[in-house]
């Protein structure tokens, strides 16, 4: 290895005050021995700033440790820069001893490191680990810059602990193989920045084992990271990320990755479990695309949506604390692709849309709220048939007055309750799964459905309750959705003796079913009692008459059967043609009775019990 070839060597001073800065240039077209004294003077003046100007296949040969700090060549590497100007071409750093044979374990320390136009390795197959180290000097801050360049690392460069890292990147660049060192994290607090057009990928670095422990991933350990997008991209390619360490319950130490003005951010790879961990994601007119089988997203806190999209591709999965939507947010769910979210936040003026595709169904599922305006607009859209909203158990959506639910899909609550507001509306061919111990809660007069030439289903093996309101006993649920009361429902509905009123369903379409299973629970409550003249008679059920299912009933209550609540008795009828006649309606009512004296009432026990467990609400 003999005849190495230094061309080129210039020092500049660049003024002669105390705070002057010494450059020192060099051009290397073949390969250069970095050693003690070897091209650097070791003695006064020692310099600040190195720019190396690169041919193709130049490589830096290091034989030894070589430092800004702790030995003669103090400040030389201050700040180093690799530059082509004849285009991007490659540099290595090979490690080797006075014999010129490779050797591991040398290291190449620096303060600031720039690549402009330059692919750069640290090691080759044949020479095994070759470090770098970026620090400054009693902590103080350094900074890594690519310019269409890319950093290859056996393994990830050490950073030293207190200062901050600074790291910015333009055009087509990348950093590949770092973290495989299950020791090694970048411990800077790191601002990350990626131009206008540029594209950053980050290829094969970390662990992309199931199950890895945060140390075996590229790790940006410290609290309060930022990345900044604006019009550019960030590509996980094969690579397991963490960025910024877990701020346990702190929003101060929170680390926030914002993408701005088309900026992009993907999740790709061959390998499994290719990966991002972080806290807070924010896009502005951007597209989160979690691209490939298994890849995945984990944010500690939300993902952001504003006028921007999120795309979870075939059997990848996103998981996440909570979704806040603004403007027009867009999240599509491939095949088997599922969105995990504590809370789902739509904000005054938004319309967020899940849609769905493929054979198998996509699933968002919401363990805790959806949360619509308390004022304003608000628009949550199931776009598709093939897109699910599951609301696990203790989960609440509560759709309020102006909001609206429309489109297609299918809303699953599981031990979770729904409530729709008056003013606001679900609609528009919506299947509507309500499980046992879940709640479909009605406020005012409330919309499931609308006739829009589609209609979907509601499926009831929970609770539908209509919530006492300001004026409790006179609300209704309007659906052009088939309703089938299922064997484990129950539904709660109150009466006002003094408004003549009572709590309705009225399903307003001729050509939608309504079924009644004989073991599904009719539950009456009663308000502003008084006692009734013979024959008064209240609204429970207008359904379409051509679609009676002869000997449906609830259980306990048959056709005809009489029953006392509170100061009246009422008798109940599934076919009431003498409540305001109408075509292509029937109408399931109660009328007032005589006492029955002693006759033995059909349902009063289970009515009784319904009727007081429900006033202690």
């Amino acid at each position: 290895m003999a005849g190495f070839v230094v061309a080129a060597l210039a020092c500049v001073l660049a003024s002669n005050s105390a705070s002057a800065q010494t450059t020192y240039n060099a051009t290397l077209d073949n390969e250069v021995e970095l050693i003690y004294g070897a091209i650097f003077p070791n003695t006064s003046p020692h310099y600040d700033a190195i720019n190396f100007a690169t041919g193709n296949g130049t490589k830096l040969n290091v034989d030894q440790d070589v430092s800004f700090n702790g030995s003669a060549l103090a400040n030389v590497f201050t700040s180093t820069t690799f530059t082509s100007t004849g285009g991007r071409v490659s540099a290595s750093m090979l490690g080797i001893d006075e014999f010129f044979t490779p050797v591991d374990g040398r290291t190449f320390i620096v303060q600031n490191f720039t690549l402009d136009n330059v692919d750069f390795t640290t090691s080759n197959s044949t020479t095994g680990d070759v470090g770098l180290r970026i620090q400054g000097p009693g902590g103080l801050n350094t900074s890594l810059t690519l310019v269409n360049s890319s950093l290859n690392c056996s393994l990830a460069p050490h950073f030293y602990v207190p200062s901050a890292l600074t790291f910015n990147v333009s055009g087509t660049s990348q950093i590949t193989g770092w973290g495989h060192d299950p020791t090694v994290g970048v411990a800077s607090t790191t601002t990350l920045t990626v131009a206008s057009g540029g594209a950053f990928t980050i290829k094969d670095s970390g662990s992309l084992t199931s199950g890895a422990t945060y140390q075996q991933r590229l790790f940006f350990n410290q609290y309060s990271n930022t990345a900044t997008l604006n019009g550019s991209s960030l590509i996980i390619d094969n690579s397991a990320v963490v960025f910024g360490a877990n701020p346990y319950g702190d929003p101060s130490k929170e680390s926030t990755m914002t993408f701005s003005n088309n900026a992009t951010l993907q999740i790709t790879g061959l390998n499994p479990y290719a990966s991002l961990e972080t806290d807070n994601l924010v896009f502005q007119n951007s597209t989160l695309n979690v691209a490939t089988n298994n890849s995945r997203l984990k944010l500690r806190n939300n993902l952001e949506l504003d006028n921007s999209s999120a795309t979870i591709a075939n059997y990848a999965q996103a998981d996440t604390f909570g979704i806040i939507a603004k403007g027009n947010a867009t999240v599509s769910l491939g095949v088997n692709g599922l969105f995990n979210t504590s809370k789902v936040d739509i904000r005054d003026g938004a319309r967020m849309t899940i849609t769905g595709s493929g054979y198998d169904i996509g699933e968002m599922t919401v363990s805790s709220q959806v949360l619509f305006p308390s004022s304003g607009t608000g628009n949550l859209v199931l776009g598709n048939s093939k897109a699910v909203l599951n609301l696990t158990s203790g989960a609440t959506m509560d759709v309020t007055s102006h909001a609206a639910l429309t489109n297609n899909g299918s809303i699953n609550l599981q031990e979770a309750k729904m409530t729709v507001r008056q003013g606001a509306s679900v609609t528009n061919n919506l299947e509507l799964i309500v499980m046992g111990n879940s709640t479909l809660s009605i406020t005012g007069d409330a919309i499931v459905g609308q006739d829009s030439g589609q209609h979907g289903v509601m499926t009831i093996g929970g609770n539908i309750t209509f919530i006492d309101s300001s004026t409790p006993g006179n609300n209704s649920l309007t659906t052009t959705n088939q309703l089938d009361l299922g064997s484990t429902s129950n539904l709660h509905m109150t009466l006002d003796p003094t408004g003549l009123t009572s709590d309705r369903i009225l399903i307003d379409n001729s050509a939608r079913e309504f079924t009644i299973n004989n073991s599904a629970t009719l539950s009456l409550n009663v308000v502003n009692d008084t006692a009734l003249v013979i024959g008064t008679k209240f609204l429970l059920i207008n359904y379409p008459d051509w679609q009676v299912a002869m000997g449906a009933h609830f259980n306990g209550l048959v056709d005809g059967a009489t029953f006392a609540l509170g100061l009246n008795t009422y008798q109940i009828n599934y076919n009431d043609g003498d409540y305001i006649p109408a075509q292509g309606s029937t109408f399931i009512t109660l009328t007032t009775v005589p006492e029955p004296g002693t006759l033995a009432l059909l349902g009063l026990g289970a009515i009784a019990l319904a009727g007081r467990a429900l006033r202690r609400r």
